[in-house]
Protein backbone atom coordinates (compact mmCIF):
# COMPACT_ATOMS: atom_id res chain seq x y z
CA UNK A 1 0.00 0.00 0.00
CA UNK A 2 1.61 3.68 -0.84
CA UNK A 3 1.91 6.12 1.43
CA UNK A 4 -0.24 8.60 0.34
CA UNK A 5 -3.41 6.22 0.89
CA UNK A 6 -1.97 4.63 4.11
CA UNK A 7 -2.16 8.29 5.67
CA UNK A 8 -5.61 8.86 4.23
CA UNK A 9 -6.88 5.86 5.74
CA UNK A 10 -5.27 7.11 9.07
CA UNK A 11 -6.84 10.23 8.93
CA UNK A 12 -10.14 8.92 8.05
CA UNK A 13 -9.49 6.14 11.41
CA UNK A 14 -8.69 9.51 13.39
CA UNK A 15 -11.58 11.28 12.52
CA UNK A 16 -13.88 8.42 13.29
CA UNK A 17 -12.20 7.50 16.78
CA UNK A 18 -12.13 11.25 17.57
CA UNK A 19 -16.04 12.30 16.34
CA UNK A 20 -17.33 9.10 17.61
CA UNK A 21 -16.31 9.49 21.04
CA UNK A 22 -16.96 12.69 21.42
CA UNK A 23 -20.53 12.35 22.00
CA UNK A 24 -19.55 9.48 24.68
CA UNK A 25 -16.59 12.17 25.89
CA UNK A 26 -19.65 14.67 26.92
CA UNK A 27 -21.98 11.66 28.47
CA UNK A 28 -19.41 11.09 31.27
CA UNK A 29 -17.89 14.85 31.36
CA UNK A 30 -21.86 15.73 32.09
CA UNK A 31 -21.59 13.25 35.38
CA UNK A 32 -19.15 15.70 37.06
CA UNK A 33 -19.90 19.31 35.52
CA UNK A 34 -22.26 21.75 34.04
CA UNK A 35 -22.85 21.52 29.91
CA UNK A 36 -21.23 24.94 29.21
CA UNK A 37 -18.39 24.53 31.47
CA UNK A 38 -17.43 20.87 30.06
CA UNK A 39 -17.86 22.55 26.44
CA UNK A 40 -15.42 25.34 27.44
CA UNK A 41 -13.02 23.17 28.70
CA UNK A 42 -13.35 20.94 25.70
CA UNK A 43 -12.01 23.61 23.17
CA UNK A 44 -9.90 25.44 25.21
CA UNK A 45 -7.78 22.15 25.44
CA UNK A 46 -7.93 21.83 21.56
CA UNK A 47 -7.48 25.49 20.84
CA UNK A 48 -4.48 25.68 22.75
CA UNK A 49 -2.87 22.28 20.46
CA UNK A 50 -3.93 23.91 17.74
CA UNK A 51 -2.27 27.52 18.65
CA UNK A 52 0.77 25.99 19.72
CA UNK A 53 1.19 23.68 16.63
CA UNK A 54 0.77 26.98 14.67
CA UNK A 55 3.87 28.37 16.60
CA UNK A 56 6.13 25.41 16.42
CA UNK A 57 5.04 25.63 12.04
CA UNK A 58 5.22 29.30 12.54
CA UNK A 59 1.93 29.88 10.83
CA UNK A 60 1.17 33.59 10.58
CA UNK A 61 -1.16 34.82 12.81
CA UNK A 62 -4.85 36.86 11.84
CA UNK A 63 -5.14 39.85 11.69
CA UNK A 64 -7.38 41.92 14.02
CA UNK A 65 -10.39 42.30 11.89
CA UNK A 66 -9.94 38.49 11.28
CA UNK A 67 -9.65 37.67 14.54
CA UNK A 68 -13.06 39.27 15.28
CA UNK A 69 -14.54 37.52 12.71
CA UNK A 70 -13.05 34.45 13.68
CA UNK A 71 -14.35 35.37 17.84
CA UNK A 72 -17.90 35.94 16.51
CA UNK A 73 -18.33 32.65 14.52
CA UNK A 74 -16.32 30.69 17.07
CA UNK A 75 -19.11 32.38 20.01
CA UNK A 76 -22.24 30.71 17.76
CA UNK A 77 -21.18 27.60 16.69
CA UNK A 78 -19.33 26.62 19.73
CA UNK A 79 -21.70 28.29 22.19
CA UNK A 80 -24.75 28.02 20.23
CA UNK A 81 -24.44 24.88 18.79
CA UNK A 82 -21.79 22.27 20.49
CA UNK A 83 -22.84 24.04 23.88
CA UNK A 84 -26.98 23.41 23.38
CA UNK A 85 -25.56 19.72 21.67
CA UNK A 86 -24.31 19.14 25.18
CA UNK A 87 -27.05 20.47 27.09
CA UNK A 88 -29.56 18.05 25.09
CA UNK A 89 -27.54 15.25 25.83
CA UNK A 90 -28.47 15.34 29.48
CA UNK A 91 -31.82 14.52 28.41
CA UNK A 92 -30.87 11.74 25.20
CA UNK A 93 -28.23 9.08 24.90
CA UNK A 94 -25.00 10.08 23.30
CA UNK A 95 -26.33 7.98 20.43
CA UNK A 96 -29.14 9.52 19.64
CA UNK A 97 -27.06 12.66 19.89
CA UNK A 98 -24.62 11.84 17.12
CA UNK A 99 -27.61 10.41 15.14
CA UNK A 100 -29.25 14.11 15.17
CA UNK A 101 -25.66 15.80 14.10
CA UNK A 102 -24.73 13.41 11.51
CA UNK A 103 -28.50 13.79 9.71
CA UNK A 104 -28.31 17.65 10.15
CA UNK A 105 -26.95 18.24 7.02
CA UNK A 106 -29.56 16.43 5.37
CA UNK A 107 -32.39 17.59 7.16
CA UNK A 108 -31.01 21.55 6.60
CA UNK A 109 -31.03 20.82 2.88
CA UNK A 110 -34.90 19.01 2.96
CA UNK A 111 -36.22 21.85 4.64
CA UNK A 112 -34.19 24.47 2.61
CA UNK A 113 -32.43 26.13 5.48
CA UNK A 114 -29.26 27.97 4.16
CA UNK A 115 -30.47 27.23 0.89
CA UNK A 116 -33.28 29.51 0.51
CA UNK A 117 -35.52 26.65 -1.22
CA UNK A 118 -36.27 22.89 -0.50
CA UNK A 119 -34.85 20.59 -2.82
CA UNK A 120 -38.14 18.65 -3.12
CA UNK A 121 -40.29 22.17 -3.57
CA UNK A 122 -38.36 24.54 -5.38
CA UNK A 123 -40.37 27.29 -3.19
CA UNK A 124 -39.14 29.13 -0.80
CA UNK A 125 -42.70 29.81 0.88
CA UNK A 126 -43.15 25.91 0.99
CA UNK A 127 -39.98 25.21 2.87
CA UNK A 128 -40.54 27.56 5.79
CA UNK A 129 -44.04 26.20 6.06
CA UNK A 130 -42.46 23.12 6.21
CA UNK A 131 -40.16 24.05 8.78
CA UNK A 132 -42.57 25.56 11.21
CA UNK A 133 -44.80 22.17 10.86
CA UNK A 134 -41.77 20.73 11.93
CA UNK A 135 -41.04 23.20 14.89
CA UNK A 136 -44.68 22.76 16.27
CA UNK A 137 -45.02 19.21 16.49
Amino acid sequence: MNTKRTLTILAFLAIYFIWGTTYLANLFGLQGMKPFVLSSLRYAGASTLLLVWCLIRRLAFPSFRQLKVLAISGLLMLGGGAGFVVIGEQYISSGHTAVVIATEPRRARLTGIGAGTSSLSGSRSRSRARLSNCATR
